[in-house]
């Protein structure tokens, strides 16, 4: 386990003072415990690593679970980051609770594991201010155990944060900015101008074990998006984003390979940054 430390007096009395952020990622589960109030104030967070980073979800979390105590506090909010299996965006006047399915499945395609269908559980998230709402699937065994431990549980897709800084930051600019999130196995695409979400995307990531193999097909993903919305190198900004959650390992991985595509880019893209991202905490350190 790494974190940070932290002097605040966390037990399980005082809990229900504090909230809990958690993102199951790469190899075990990210967290991050804020004290509640008008500005939130950062206690501790950190990454449990699972001594079994091979076994189903299900069943890291439920090891993480009974190792930390942390995870057994009764916190007044519980925030669950996922890595959504399958998502899509819909306008929220449409979208009525219980519906998700009809999305999803107009959307996108089912996920498999093993050559059968994955049980998986339908969830949403309005952004703040926005009239879009994100309709997303995953693990419905690893969803129920964290429903059943943590009682307290709001979900949403692990690029929330990062998506709504951003969104924020894009008011104060009227050229077009996209935001590229790699996370492992996966890469999300968001098209943003002046405070508004135009378009989205999410692409598989197939060469996980080379950094210069996720580059090139990241690349490959960027440019046909950029083109498809008619982007000008000169003009519109471009933001790689690399998880700071996960197993080393990974993080390591996909770091390298956000510094390749930027190198890959930089070229054709003058407004270009590299950005780390965290999914359950934007305070810093």
């Amino acid at each position: 386990m790494t974190q940070e430390p932290s002097s605040s007096p966390l037990t399980a009395a005082t809990a229900a003072d504090y909230s809990l952020s958690i993102r199951p990622a790469s190899g075990g589960l990210a967290f991050c415990v804020q004290r509640r109030g008008s500005v939130p104030e950062l206690v501790e967070r950190g990454f449990l690593a699972s001594r079994r980073p091979e076994a189903r979800l299900y069943e890291q979390l439920e090891e993480l679970y009974y190792q930390s105590e942390l995870l057994s506090y009764p916190y007044g909010e519980v925030v669950l980051y996922v890595e959504p299996q399958r998502w899509c965006l819909v306008p929220t006047e449409l979208f009525r609770p219980g519906n998700e399915a009809l999305w999803l499945d107009a959307a996108t395609e089912p996920t498999t594991a093993g050559g059968a269908e994955q049980r998986q559980q339908l969830l949403s998230w309005t952004q703040p201010d926005s009239v879009q709402t994100f309709v997303f699937a995953w693990d419905a065994e690893a969803y129920h155990f964290l429903r059943r431990t943590l009682l307290l549980l709001e979900p949403r897709p692990y690029f929330a944060l990062p998506l709504s800084a951003h969104r924020q930051l894009s008011r104060a600019s009227r050229s077009p900015e996209v935001l590229l999130l790699l996370r492992a196995g996966q890469l999300e695409l968001f098209l943003l101008r002046e405070g508004e979400l135009l378009s989205c995307g999410h692409y598989p990531l197939v060469g996980m074990q080379e950094a210069r193999v996720v580059a090139e097909e990241a690349a490959f993903y960027l440019i046909s998006y950029w083109r498809h919305h008619g982007l000008e190198g000169q003009t519109a900004g471009l933001v790689i984003g690399y998880p700071e959650e996960g197993d080393a390992a990974t993080c390591h991985l996909l770091h390298e390979a956000a510094e390749l595509l930027a190198g890959i880019l930089h070229p054709h893209i003058g407004q270009l940054q590299l950005e780390a991202y965290r999914s359950t905490s934007l305070a810093p350190l």
